[in-house]
């Protein structure tokens, strides 16, 4: 089983499609609490967390302990030059966090520079799309047909350049 860590836009987009009657195993997703703190701020977001409650069980989230190699690599590499205390926050922190603190975990994002910026450090095979979870939660039988092609289509607006669901991934 694959070990997904979210950034803030594909937990969101899930958020958005979320089903409270869901009965998935606990932790089958995972985010940082930075990203945890981004989605908190979206409507979506909070309706996939709990309202600001402890996270769904089946979205752990995870912490950089404050000393470790991964908490060095966020601030002192990664956030070494931004310009914001927040943006993109969450997106540093979930690639240090799979570099250091998860080295099994794939990074999963939809956004170019943290894309580029995952696979630069984690490298090939550690990074993927939305469309990769969605397929793998619906093979495992946690999505039906319909919310999976809802995330699709969701996942396809929010990134208008791509030309479809990756075609891999097609039955």
């Amino acid at each position: 089983m694959t070990r997904w860590v979210l950034d803030c836009t594909p937990l969101v987009l899930l958020g958005r499609h979320a089903d409270g009657d869901w009965s998935w195993p606990a932790g089958v997703l995972e985010v940082v609490r930075e990203v945890e703190a981004e989605a908190l701020r979206d409507w979506d977001g909070r309706k996939l967390l709990g309202l600001g409650q402890p996270a769904s069980p089946w979205v752990a989230v995870r912490d950089i302990p404050a000393t470790s190699p991964a908490a060095l690599m966020l601030y002192h590499y990664l956030r070494a030059g931004a310009s914001s205390a927040t943006k993109n926050l969450g997106e540093d922190a979930s690639i240090a966090f799979c570099a250091h603190e998860a080295p099994d975990a794939v990074f999963v994002a939809l956004d170019n520079n943290a894309t580029y910026t995952a696979v630069s450090e984690l490298g090939r095979g550690r990074v993927a799309t939305p469309f990769d979870v969605w397929h793998d939660l619906r093979e495992r039988g946690l999505l039906d047909a319909s919310v999976y092609g809802r995330l699709c289509d969701a996942t396809l607006r929010q990134r208008q350049n791509l030309p479809g669901v990756p075609r891999r991934l097609m039955p």
